[in-house]
């Protein structure tokens, strides 16, 4: 399976993610009718929502980005010199997500995914530009080794938004988001809230020059028809890093509260010691 982007003219800018479930041929097409075992029993891990989401799977998860064009387990933030925001990451080193993007010249071709083996693709994230040259940026996917495209598309036109223009899309098919630092009516630079079926920046409190001096967010990722499993071990970080002298990034000191929801089979390790209230109070 490979994932072709073509640009006819212009230099792109691109982040992605693709994730994909990598499932044993013999259950790529069988529907997902047996009850759940510790090993997944026949259930391929396709066609997940609400109501099966608690079911185990033999299916490997992949995330596919220019961190890890392979999506192999521990891979992730693994960029060095190659980074194409190495520069900005020179301090840090290794070990954090510094490549978030690739640059694709005009009249070029980029693989943006190749995955061997029976596999589908459950989720596609981009953050092209500039967008309004979204309509020149060509989609190509080839299936099983042809040589044409099963799909081929201008690029925009994929994700609902073909004018080369943004507007805000939340459907179970396709979301198109606001980015997260954007230009608002007052010609500001702001961060403006959304939210879709499975992704959203739902809240962003802002100062009010008096008692609460910091903006605060919530955000939420939900991986429901796209769910991350895993066998042994599970380990999920969050990044915060912002800006200092020298083009630099800078490691925040940031108040961060997550929540992750999860199903494995048991028994299940002691968790960590709850918070207590003086630590679970806003600052």
């Amino acid at each position: 399976m490979k994932w072709y982007l073509e640009l006819t003219l212009g230099t792109l800018a691109l982040a992605w993610i693709a994730t994909a479930a990598l499932t044993p041929a013999q259950t790529v097409a069988q529907a997902p009718t047996q009850a759940p075992t510790a090993g997944g029993g026949g259930f391929n891990g396709l066609e997940v929502n609400l109501g099966n989401l608690f079911r185990l799977s033999s299916a490997k998860s992949r995330s596919i980005c220019p961190e890890s064009f392979t999506g192999e387990k521990g891979k992730a933030a693994m960029a060095k010199e190659e980074g194409s925001a190495w520069n900005a990451a020179r301090d840090l080193g290794q070990g954090w997500k510094v490549s978030p993007f690739v640059r694709v010249k005009g009249k070029s071709t980029f693989t943006v995914a190749e995955i061997d083996g029976p596999g589908a693709i459950q989720h596609i994230w981009m953050t092209p530009a500039p967008l309004q040259k979204t309509r020149w940026f060509i989609l190509r996917f080839y299936w099983d080794g042809e040589a044409e495209p099963s799909v081929e598309v201008p690029m925009g036109d994929f994700f609902a938004c073909g004018w080369g223009r943004y507007c805000q899309i939340s459907s179970l098919a396709v979301c198109v988001n606001p980015g997260f630092d954007t230009v608002g009516p007052d010609g500001k630079r702001r961060y403006t809230e959304f939210t879709t079926p499975y992704t959203g920046l739902a809240q962003a409190i802002r100062p009010d020059g008096l008692y609460e001096a910091q903006t605060r967010f919530g955000l939420y990722r939900w991986h429901i028809p796209d769910p991350i499993r895993f066998e042994a071990d599970l380990k999920v970080t969050i990044q915060a890093l912002g800006w200092q002298s020298g083009g630099r990034y800078l490691p925040l000191q940031d108040d961060i509260a997550s929540v992750a929801f999860w199903y494995q089979t048991e028994p299940h390790g002691k968790f960590p010691r709850l918070p207590g209230k003086d630590e679970l109070e806003w600052h």
